[in-house]
C-alpha cells in the first residue's frame, strides 16, 4: 500500500490520520510506518489523530505502537466518542507510546495545539 487512506499532509512537518477507512486494526501501523517510510517523514513531525467512526481495539499491534512513537507529539481527537464507547483504554495505549499526547475534542484545537508544538 503506498498511500495509506485517511493519512494527509497538513503542512510541512503536520499530518493528519483518520481511521475511518481502516477495516483491521493490525494493518494500521503497517501502513504508517509504510507512509513514513515512502514520504520521509521527519521525527519532528507532528500528528493530529482521529478514529473517526473506527472504534479501536485494545489489542494494538507493535507495527502501530512503532508508527505513533515516530512523530514529536500527536493531538488525539476524541470527538463526541465518549458517548458511543469507552475510548480511553486506546488513548491510553497510544499515550503509554507517546507521551507527548494530548487529547482534543475537536479538530481545531488539535490543529492550534500542534502547530506550537
Amino acid at each position: 500500500m503506498s498511500d495509506i487512506q485517511g493519512f494527509k499532509k497538513i503542512t510541512e512537518n503536520l499530518y493528519f490520520f483518520v481511521l475511518d477507512d481502516i477495516q483491521a486494526c493490525s494493518s494500521c501501523g503497517e501502513g504508517i510506518l509504510e507512509y513514513i517510510y515512502n514520504h520521509q517523514i521527519s521525527c519532528d513531525a507532528k500528528l493530529i489523530f482521529a478514529t473517526g467512526t473506527h472504534r479501536c481495539s485494545f489489542g494494538c499491534n507493535e507495527e502501530f505502537l512503532s508508527s505513533i512513537s515516530h512523530f514529536k507529539s500527536i493531538a488525539y481527537i476524541l470527538a463526541n466518542q465518549t458517548g458511543h464507547h469507552d475510548p480511553f483504554g486506546h488513548t491510553a495505549i497510544v499515550r503509554n507510546k507517546n507521551k507527548n499526547t494530548h487529547f482534543f475534542s475537536n479538530y481545531d484545537d488539535a490543529y492550534n495545539w500542534s502547530v506550537q508544538q
